[in-house]
């Protein structure tokens, strides 16, 4: 399904972006639908050969209200840039998203583009320091406050390769309040929001020997964090090691559902894990404690 936007025809659902574009076609890579029914989101397009721009768009209706293409060089040097949606979520005023530009060099930045409901601009700012792919952003509608979650490239990651997973809060103003940096290798699975806090999961991996790069096997790992970015609780899920943990699901802040695949990655994605019949969900209270474990 494609709806026409100024003559420019665009998806109205997720295609993904193929190995080889198509010069001036649109692909949407993120889709959140609002509760009054309006339809945000976001993609690439190419423009030229080796500049890769970002969109946003509003739909309401099976109409498209307004489009808003973004590019940002990585520094001062002018060239070609791909430009990736690396993360969306939905606010009471409007779109978040964050733009992952990438250089011919690999220099990386990461804007966070704040839209309102009318496409206008809310906060448009680079955060600073931040080089690793936009995992998350998480908006909450109480505090006003954002949460984002960033961690190595937009796909491959190296599994065997020590790296941060880098959660950033930053206010309504765009003010960064604090910053947390969970080292280990393996992925990001997600991030769950606390009344307290802020739960991250990902799937460690635990190598042969200290000095081996040679992965063994893996191990869920879950990280909870306070308000201020600090760390309370830290665990490997030793009673699930060999098992990958593809997404969870949050009942209530003492009761977080843990749903994977019994069976060990071949590569950092969870939808190429080692194949199994097996699954495996694990119950977790509000401070990480195991209350329920089931290995089918």
């Amino acid at each position: 399904l494609v709806v026409i936007y100024k003559k420019s025809k665009l998806p109205a659902y997720i295609t993904g972006i193929p190995e080889k574009l198509v010069g001036n076609t649109y692909y949407v890579t993120h889709r959140n639908e609002n509760e009054d029914g309006s339809i945000y989101a976001a993609g690439v397009v190419e423009k030229k050969a080796g500049t890769l721009h970002s969109f946003i768009y509003k739909l309401r209706g099976g109409r498209i209200e307004w489009l808003n293409e973004v590019a940002y060089s990585v520094d001062s040097i002018e060239g070609p840039t791909f430009n990736y949606p690396g993360a969306m979520t939905l606010t009471r005023e409007g779109v978040a998203v964050v733009i992952h530009s990438l250089n011919s060099e690999n220099k990386t930045k990461n804007s966070f583009v704040y839209l309102n409901e009318s496409g206008g601009q809310k906060m448009v700012i680079t955060l600073e320091g931040m080089k690793d792919f936009p995992k998350l952003v998480h908006y909450n509608e109480e505090s006003n406050n954002f949460v984002f979650v960033f961690r190595g490239k937009p796909s491959n990651n190296d599994i065997t390769t020590l790296q941060n997973t880098t959660v950033l809060g930053v206010n309504g103003l765009g003010d960064v309040m604090w910053k947390q940096e969970i080292n280990y290798a393996g992925d990001f699975v997600d991030m769950m929001d606390l009344s307290s806090g802020f739960v991250v999961v990902g799937n460690a991996t635990k190598f042969s020997s200290n000095s081996s790069k040679s992965p063994q096997t893996t191990v869920p790992f879950v990280v909870k964090i306070g308000e201020r970015g600090q760390v309370l609780v830290e665990k490997w899920m030793a009673n699930a090691e060999g098992s990958v943990i593809v997404f969870v699901d949050k009942s209530s802040d003492s009761n977080m559902n843990l749903f994977g695949l019994k069976g060990n990655y071949r590569r950092i994605l969870p939808k190429e894990v080692v194949k199994s019949t097996s699954s495996i969900h694990l119950l977790i209270d509000g401070m990480i404690g195991i209350t329920s474990t089931n290995l089918n």
